[in-house]
């Protein structure tokens, strides 16, 4: 990552063992001296960038979860202070998606050592903003994520994979929490999808092949 000075690149690397970040000074595309520890011990953590006055951002998978704030879409400067979406389970919510009318909030919530390993260790849950008030759901499915809102608000969808251990998308009702399968394939994994502007079509990536019978 080029600093915002100009002066060098910071870099992640194990070099001393554990995972550091260190400051390289360039000039015309050479490295001048040695390499400077900026911060010890960066293990799981990833740089993702520096802010114009310096500052790094950076990603720590153990400190996940999710918080609103608000963005003046004019001037893109940040107003008031974030606000965490739940005080419940903190630290394991993650795939946040708002809803067409942006009055409520999905997001899967993580439950236990190993979720994602048994039905039940994940929960789809809906905040309605306005009022606080969360419903939890339990698909029966060994894994999910990346809940989608439909485009008329009544289901989401995620993409998954069942007791089976088939993969595919799934459909799930907001207000029973019906489970429909709709697209499985075993031996194919589903990467991450949006629906199209009309909500008739998603698009998305898979890799492998179906399994032969």
């Amino acid at each position: 990552m080029l600093t915002p000075d100009g002066r060098g690149i910071a870099f992640r690397s194990d070099r001393t063992g554990n995972e550091s970040l260190w400051f390289q000074e360039v000039v015309a595309g050479r490295a001048i001296g040695e390499p400077i520890l900026l911060k010890s011990d960066m293990s799981g953590i990833w740089p993702l960038g520096f802010s114009r006055d310096g500052r790094l951002f950076y990603t720590a998978p153990a400190l996940r979860d999710i918080s609103i704030l608000a963005l003046d879409a004019r001037t893109r400067e940040m107003r008031g202070s974030p606000t965490t979406v739940t005080r419940r389970f903190v630290g394991s919510n993650i795939d946040p998606d708002w809803s067409p009318d942006g009055q409520s909030l999905a997001f899967v919530s993580m439950r236990g050592p190993g979720a994602g390993m048994a039905p039940g260790t994940r929960k789809l849950v809906i905040v309605d903003l306005p009022t606080g008030e969360q419903r939890e759901f339990s698909p029966r499915l060994l894994l999910f994520q990346h809940p989608r809102w439909s485009r008329d608000g009544r289901s989401l969808l995620v993409v998954g994979r069942d007791t089976a251990r088939n993969n595919g998308f799934f459909q799930l009702d907001a207000i029973t929490g019906a489970l429909t399968p709709m697209t499985v394939a075993p031996g194919v994994t589903f990467r991450p999808f949006e629906w199209s502007a009309n909500g008739r079509s998603v698009f998305y990536a898979r890799m492998g092949s179906p399994r032969r019978t």
